[in-house]
């Protein structure tokens, strides 16, 4: 097995990690596991120009990961204007 797979594989509950400690509420969420596993992927390629410890730096990487979706999500929230909300209470009268 190559040592990049090793290492992907080997720090894979590092995604968890981060989700069950920083995202309780999405802990089971498999798009946010993948964006976490797409930040440990980031995180192995880069590692040559790492100093420290690797999961120190994994870590931060699956957290960017895991908040740029989330970030991502809440915009995409459909916006409803106020005429339409007052709209919607007057014919519910």
């Amino acid at each position: 097995m190559e040592d990049r797979e090793r290492l992907i594989l080997e720090n894979i509950p590092l995604v968890f990690y981060c989700l069950r400690k920083y995202y309780p509420t999405h802990a089971n969420d498999e798009d946010l596991i993948q964006c976490g596993t797409i930040g440990l992927i980031n995180a192995v390629d880069k590692r040559n120009n790492i100093v420290g410890r690797f999961s120190t730096y994994a870590i931060k990487a699956i957290k960017n990961e895991i908040m740029k979706e989330l970030k991502r999500r809440s915009q995409s929230v459909k916006t409803i204007s106020l005429d339409e909300m007052l709209e919607r209470k007057k014919d519910s009268w």
